[in-house]
Formats: structure tokens, sequence, C-alpha cells
């Protein structure tokens, strides 16, 4: 069973240096795009109601210099609810 799915995921699932650096590109492509970052756990579950906004502004507090710190900022500030609608 476990065959099949390896065999059918995309290349860059598998490992390589190059193919490691496809896959950075796809997300790097992809977050430009939608100007949302992908997977971002912590607004994931703020969104959900699983941690509080100040659990998020923990995170913030010390991302704050780095654009993952100002995307979490810019989430809880509502900057992409009209993307989730």
């Amino acid at each position: 069973m476990w065959s099949c799915l390896v065999r059918d995921l995309p290349g860059w699932t598998r490992g390589t240096d190059e193919l490691l650096a496809g896959a950075a590109n796809f997300v790097k492509t992809v977050e430009a795009h939608q100007h949302r970052k992908m997977a971002c756990l912590e607004e994931i579950a703020y969104l959900n109601g699983w941690i509080a906004r100040e659990e998020v502004l923990k995170v913030y507090e010390k991302l704050k210099k780095n654009q993952y710190g100002q995307y979490l900022k810019d989430m809880l500030d509502g900057k992409y609810l009209d993307t989730l609608r």
C-alpha cells in the first residue's frame, strides 16, 4: 500500500538537494501569490480556537523582528480575514 503512495508523490518530496530547493521555491511562490504563510501553525490554532490571542502574541514578541513575526501580528490585526471568506 505505501509503495503506491510513495510512487505517486511529487519528486521534491523524496529528498535530493536540488529537489529540496525546488520545494522551497514552490512554497515561496505560493506564499507570494496568496500573500499568506503556508502552514502557519499559530494561525491555524488561533483561527480554530485552540489557542488564545495572548499565546500568539507571546510568539510574536519573540519573532517580531522577522517576517514570520510580522505575519503573526498582521494576522492578529485582521489583515488576512478577507482572504478567508
